[in-house]
């Protein structure tokens, strides 16, 4: 049954995937490509353009709400019918789903995508919070079914 918790969980758990991979990506340009760190946090102007960024949120949103309904809603029928509506199930839920996306997104060759382990942060984290406020929001781990969102 399609309840309005349900709603808002299919939609706030694809936005805080996409809000962590979009800071996880800001951290990853600062930090590890910019050749010296200090000076892009210190240069204002270097900093705005960092934010100017902000559309790949949008991106990420997409593609996290795609992998959501192809892959996340199998699981999490699967995890319900086996009784599996833990934290650790939504984990691994989140984990599968980010590999997904990684196997669905490698032949692009996309720039953060060349380094492996940067790619697997960026993408398991993100996949991981974005299942967690799944469960929350949708009530499976605060042991809530019904009430407000």
């Amino acid at each position: 049954m399609i309840t309005r918790r349900f709603i808002v969980a299919l939609v706030s758990a694809p936005a805080a995937a996409a809000v962590t991979f979009y800071l996880l990506w800001l951290a990853w340009l600062v930090f590890f490509v910019a050749s010296k760190p200090g000076e892009v946090l210190a240069d204002w102007n270097a900093a705005i353009a960092l934010l100017r960024g902000w559309p790949i949120v949008a991106v990420a949103f997409v593609w996290a709400f795609v992998m959501e309904l192809v892959v996340g809603l199998p699981l999490l029928a699967f995890f319900r019918r086996k009784g599996w509506l833990a934290l650790p199930a939504f984990l691994i839920g989140g984990c599968i789903v980010a590999v997904g996306y990684f196997i669905a997104t490698q032949w692009a060759q996309l720039p953060a995508q060349q380094d492996l382990g940067v790619a697997m942060i960026l993408i398991l984290v993100p996949g991981c919070v974005g299942a967690v406020v799944f469960g929350y929001v949708g009530g499976w781990l605060a042991n809530r079914w019904s009430g407000p969102a």
